[in-house]
């Protein structure tokens, strides 16, 4: 797991130090790190993936993440106070979603009747989501704050999970005709995903600055 910490640390400063050499240029800073954030974390999803398990979901999500924020949240970001408490409500309940999983085996069955490649041990799968979290809550401060450099994380875990959670899990328990680890706690995600989703498109903070710490 320290390349998994190492990689998003390392993408962010890059970052940062290559938007600082040009002060001037706000959109730089604000395109460098999030773009690198994106490409650091496929490369280490790529890296962590047991056979095709996150080179199919998490992969494909970070890009989508990557392309709306690209899209949307460099050129305006939701308001903070709007969407956090929204934003807090969804990482609390995967904490529960988490649990549902670890305990009804996800990190075995997952990889070896979706994907036929060999199970996650536990150390691995619980170190992968709290080490995940953790990041997810950090973006949340920074979404928080309209700091759009940092958001990237909060974007992913809103397209993979909370999204991608409440489609991907039915599915599961469609192809293996019952039920999936994770199946039961992902199904609000069927309601919160869209809603969610809507208020982090929405852009009601006005145009996206870069902020004054990051900036000087």
């Amino acid at each position: 797991m320290k390349k998994f910490w190492c990689g998003l640390v390392c993408a962010s400063i890059a970052g940062i130090i290559l938007a600082r050499g040009r002060r001037n240029n706000r959109s730089l800073l604000r395109t460098a790190v999030p773009t690198l954030n994106a490409v650091g974390a496929i490369a280490i999803f790529r890296r962590l993936s047991h056979g095709n398990t996150l080179r199919f979901t998490f992969v494909p999500a970070m890009a989508v993440s990557w392309a709306l924020y690209m899209a949307v949240l460099r050129k305006r970001m939701p308001d903070g106070l709007k969407i956090t408490p929204l934003y807090m409500f969804a990482l609390a309940w995967q904490f529960v979603h988490f649990l549902e999983e670890y305990l009804t085996g996800f990190q075995y069955r997952w990889p070896v009747e979706i994907f036929e490649a060999k199970p996650y041990p536990d150390r691995q799968f619980v170190a992968i989501n709290v080490g995940s979290y953790t990041l997810f809550v950090l973006s949340g401060i920074a979404l928080l704050k309209s700091v759009p450099e940092f958001v990237m994380p909060a974007v992913f875990f809103v397209v993979m999970g909370v999204v991608g959670n409440g489609i991907q899990h039915p599915i599961y328990s469609v192809m293996v005709r019952g039920y999936f680890p994770g199946l039961w706690t992902s199904i609000p995600n069927l309601i919160i995903g869209p809603i969610l989703l809507r208020q982090l498109l929405s852009g009601t903070s006005g145009p996206t600055v870069a902020h004054p710490a990051l900036a000087r």
